[in-house]
């Protein structure tokens, strides 16, 4: 079997550190515009707006890289678990296809069997109906189709017996 290429999984994670969004030096909400008395008297909503541009505090900062440094660890073990369940399965796919080579000849041989013995059933549903169907008048050919129905067959080589034998050529014959 050839063997599949490696699937690189690509991280969504940036390497960046995090940045405020860039401020034009002629933008309505530059925090040097803004005195401290001024700021204590604005909305929340506002305070938000100013405070996007901002760069925030050492400790949010390493929050966020530490987060980043988590998520890309967490996201190298899944990929590791990734790989070794694709190698494990490649490993099984291998080793699968070298026992069924071994399994091929039992299961020629019961397909063999199965054909054979539907053959023969089929072969002795043709002979019954043969026999039905020469029989003189309907009341011997349902007598003979009944004696018959109820002995299934048993897919043996010696499906009747002699007392069978003679009870329906004691049957033909009447």
């Amino acid at each position: 079997m050839s063997k599949l290429p490696a699937v690189p999984l690509q991280s969504n994670i940036s390497d960046s550190s995090y940045k405020p969004f860039p401020l034009a030096p002629s933008s309505s909400f530059s925090p040097a515009k803004l005195s401290t008395k001024s700021r204590k008297k604005i909305s929340q909503t506002l305070k938000a707006k100013y405070d996007a541009y901002s760069l925030p505090n050492q400790s949010l900062v390493n929050s966020i890289e530490a987060s980043c440094k988590r998520a890309k660890q967490s996201e190298k073990l899944e990929r590791e678990k990734l790989s070794t369940l694709i190698s494990n399965a490649r490993q099984s796919l291998e080793k699968r296809k070298g026992n069924l080579d071994d399994c091929i000849g039992p299961v020629l041989a019961r397909e063999r069997m199965k054909n054979k013995l539907s053959e023969r059933e089929k072969n002795r549903q043709l002979e019954l109906q043969f026999l039905v169907e020469g029989q003189r008048n309907s009341i011997d050919a349902i007598r003979l189709k009944e004696f018959l129905s109820v002995r299934k067959s048993k897919l043996s080589f010696d499906e009747y017996t002699e007392k069978d034998r003679e009870r329906v050529q004691d049957l033909i014959d009447a």
